[in-house]
């Protein structure tokens, strides 16, 4: 036996930060610094809004 039991990481929990997408970047101002922004009610969409500049964008992910 290893020692290591089942895949938990240094932080303690299981799987890792590579495996969670990174936020897209600004396409206004080019910072990192995003965050979700969802719109209340059944049809609601997940926009991305910009901390830096308050751009809100829609982010559209590309499957490859």
């Amino acid at each position: 036996m290893t020692g290591q039991e089942g895949t938990e990481g240094s932080d303690g929990q299981k799987g890792s930060r590579a495996d969670q997408p990174s936020r897209p970047a600004c396409p206004r101002c080019g910072s990192a610094h995003t965050q979700p922004f969802t719109h209340a009610g059944p049809g609601g969409r997940v926009n991305m809004k910009c901390i830096d500049c308050g751009e809100l964008f829609r982010h559209v992910a590309r499957l490859v």
